[in-house]
């Protein structure tokens, strides 16, 4: 219940008049999809958008790393550049 108090907070601290900035959701878990602690837990709302650690990936740290890893390089690819977004510099630096 903490990290979604704390998930709240920074999505009201990224807002600006005319919208929100940025809202990003990568729910990892680390027990069975039919686990019955996941569906009194406060994370049961993002089961259909989990992404479920099995024995079979090993290590659940090395696992979550590289969950981590591919969902930045995939928002990466879709996000615009800093000269499509802000226009070419004007500094030579």
């Amino acid at each position: 219940m903490v990290e979604l108090a704390w998930a709240e907070l920074l999505q009201e601290n990224l807002r600006e008049p005319g919208g929100v900035l940025q809202t990003v959701s990568l729910p990892l878990i680390f027990v069975a999809p039919d686990d019955l602690r996941l569906r009194r837990s406060a994370w049961f709302p993002l089961v259909d958008r989990a992404v479920f650690h099995q024995p079979a990936d090993g290590d659940a740290v090395t696992w979550a790393v590289g969950q981590i890893e591919q969902f930045v390089m995939r928002e990466a690819q879709h996000g615009l550049g800093p000269t499509q977004f802000f226009g070419p510099s004007v500094h030579s630096w």
